[in-house]
């Protein structure tokens, strides 16, 4: 027999969501019932990093522009129809007209303005400044010219002025909403955008409903509910959609895919996606973590390539280090130093001995499957670590704010690359006002800082080249920030009368607008 709904744990809070006293169940929306590991405690688009965020988030905002995923390293137009390069700092951007957020509100350039101005984003004590916003860095200001035109204005001469507009934290808010809701943490549970779902109702640590947004002004979706309900056991999930309480289960390990093989009821989906895990070296907490032959030892010593086939089936790639594919010309292929994903024990245990560590056990705490196989994989990684002389204790916790205030020496990351034809990303990590090297002071290189400032104030190929190639150096090699694990594949189950494509991003990754059934 299969499973109830009350035995897999699955409350059935659909049906009281869908139906008022006296409406009969024939009339109840269509909904689409997601199974998740979490969600976040709020549902504005640049507080949180996580990819359990972008699930959702990613239904309910817009941005100016998008990453043309079919021809990588170009942009396609969302919210501006079109845009114009006024000189090398400054962008135009023409809106869509007749676009309407959740509120009713027509979107002017006046939201655009204010969802980059200082009360929100761009001063440094801005509520949504840290784990995105510094992204941002760039802006010197975003202004309203008329109703339906936004200029950007950066602070200084910037190639990348377009990608900067198509990351989560350049989605664009309503700022009549934003305003009303009196405190950020109200406007957290109350966000507003323009995208095809809005915001119904949002408990942390069970669920979010999102209903469709009748006046969107794309195609129409056709589910008129999603709801993502936390079930933090994958084979819940997986039992969830083979028994008919859930249409899609999230975020499911590679070895967790053949419970569905062979079965009517559901289906794999998913596959490689723009991003990279890695793992950050901190040299903040402990003296040791400033050994450069060290940092050097832990990166030496990690064969990628058998966590890809042990964990993953080999779906992931190895990366050239901290690079992407879509990079083009800035791209570093002849490296004159061994890159951030080289696995060689020898040469680890050489670095080892002329280090000054003597066996004295390094701390890596992380939380419990925040990432897919997040576990496994770093109990692998310790053993790679030992075999080479290496100790490093363990820690798994269940919420971040217990790795944030524990004693940090190695830090999980992942990174998303989006088809940027540009390493920029790296530098809203180790760069001047970076996650790694200001937000949390881990890591930071003066010499890291200049280069990056030289590379994002230069339109010429060459100087921006040379800069980028030091860079990559540094925090590869010369002063070793971060070290490259593996590219990331994202796979989910799916009931099988749904049609539905995953995107190949993590933002916006689920694209459930395009689920049909």
């Amino acid at each position: 027999m299969m499973p109830t709904r009350r035995q897999l744990g699955i409350v059935p809070i659909i049906a009281a969501a869908a139906l008022t006293p006296g409406t009969a169940a024939a009339q109840a929306p269509r909904v689409l019932n997601i199974g998740v590991n979490r969600v976040s405690v709020g549902a504005e688009p640049a507080f949180d990093g996580g990819i359990h965020q972008a699930k959702v988030v990613g239904e309910m905002f817009e941005n100016l522009l998008d990453v043309d995923y079919v021809t990588p390293g170009r942009f396609k137009p969302v919210l501006a129809e079109r845009w114009s390069r006024v000189d090398g700092r400054t962008v135009d951007f023409h809106l869509r007209r007749g676009v309407t957020f959740h509120n009713g509100d027509e979107l002017t350039a006046e939201d655009v303005a204010f969802t980059f101005g200082p009360e929100r984003l761009l001063n440094a004590d801005a509520p949504t400044r840290g784990e995105l916003g510094r992204h941002m860095g760039p802006i010197e200001r975003v202004e309203a010219v008329d109703r339906y035109t936004a200029r950007a204005v950066m602070r200084g001469d910037n190639p990348v002025i377009e990608a900067l507009f198509t990351q989560r934290p350049a989605a664009i808010i309503n700022r009549r909403a934003y305003l009303a809701a009196g405190s950020f943490e109200a406007w957290m549970r109350a966000s507003v955008g323009t995208g095809p779902y809005r915001l119904r109702e949002l408990t942390p640590g069970r669920h979010v409903i999102l209903d469709l947004h009748g006046a969107y002004w794309g195609a129409k979706p056709h589910f008129e509910r999603l709801v993502f309900q936390v079930i933090p056991e994958v084979s819940t999930r997986i039992s969830g959609v083979i028994a008919g309480s859930l249409d899609i289960a999230a975020d499911i390990p590679v070895d967790q895919l053949r419970r569905v093989q062979g079965r009517r009821e559901a289906r794999a989906v998913g596959g490689p996606v723009n991003n990279m895990r890695a793992i950050y070296l901190s040299r903040r907490d402990n003296p040791l973590m400033r050994d450069v032959a060290l940092r050097r030892a832990l990166g030496l010593a990690i064969d990628r390539q058998r966590i890809t086939r042990a964990l993953w089936g080999g779906h992931p790639s190895v990366p050239e280090g901290m690079q992407w594919p879509t990079m083009g010309a800035m791209r570093i292929t002849d490296r004159d130093w061994p890159h951030a994903a080289t696995f060689d024990p020898d040469e680890a245990r050489r670095q080892l001995a002329t280090s000054a560590y003597r066996g004295e056990a390094l701390n890596w705490t992380l939380m419990n499957n925040y990432y897919i196989n997040e576990v496994a994989t770093a109990e692998a990684l310790v053993e790679m670590w030992r075999a080479v002389g290496i100790n490093v204790r363990l820690t798994v916790v269940e919420n971040r704010a217990q790795v944030n205030t524990a004693p940090l020496d190695i830090r999980n990351t992942s990174m998303d690359y989006d088809g940027f034809p540009d390493p920029f990303p790296i530098l809203g990590q180790f760069g001047r006002g970076g996650f790694v090297s200001s937000i949390h002071r881990w890591w930071q290189n003066d010499e890291v800082d200049r280069l990056g400032d030289e590379m994002m104030g230069s339109t010429d190929p060459a100087v921006r080249k040379a800069a980028w190639r030091r860079i990559l150096r540094i925090i590869e090699w010369d002063d070793p920030a971060v070290f490259a694990l593996h590219t990331t594949a994202a796979f989910h189950i799916a009931r099988s009368d749904l049609t539905w494509t995953p995107a190949n991003s993590e933002w916006p990754m689920m694209q459930l607008a395009t689920a049909r059934r």
